[in-house]
């Protein structure tokens, strides 16, 4: 799949089809992203490192394999 930059420091691969859509995203490290929703559920899996997530109020931090 190819690898588009889409930001400064996030690199995005995608597979796209009928009913589903599958990201692969790198972050180079101390990333921060804009606070953003999805109209839909949304599944993430740590590969390696650690992310922290704010949903709602609530902030949490994933690390790889969560």
């Amino acid at each position: 799949m190819p690898v588009e930059n889409v930001a400064d420091g996030i690199q995005r691969q995608m597979i796209v089809g009928d009913k589903i859509m599958i990201c692969r995203l790198r972050f180079a490290p101390h990333t921060v992203t804009a606070a953003h929703d999805h109209p839909h559920e949304q599944m993430t899996l740590v590969g390696s490192g650690r992310v922290l997530f704010t949903i709602g109020e609530e902030k949490r931090i994933a690390h790889a394999g969560d």
